[in-house]
């Protein structure tokens, strides 16, 4: 069974979808538990009250993880189609 390009195009466009919407995932728990910050008032970084630019990288992580969802889902639509 030859594979067309097309074939192969729709895979790697599930591909990309699937390591970006794992990027987003570590990007946003890493921005959601703030390894880097140090608050006298808490024991654990993730309690700190989060800063503007902490708020910035969760919510480009999320939209990272809906773009790469998207992408996931019209690859898997396309994949479906052509089977």
């Amino acid at each position: 069974m030859v594979r067309s390009h097309q074939t192969n195009r729709i895979s790697r466009n599930v591909a990309v979808g699937a390591v970006t919407v794992l990027v987003g995932v570590v990007l946003a728990i890493v921005f959601a538990l703030q390894p880097w910050r140090i608050c006298p008032e808490d024991d654990v970084p993730a309690g700190c009250a989060a800063l503007p630019q902490d708020v910035l990288g969760m919510m480009l992580g999320m939209c990272i993880i809906l773009g790469g969802a998207a992408a996931l889902v019209v690859g898997s639509l396309r994949r479906g189609k052509d089977v």
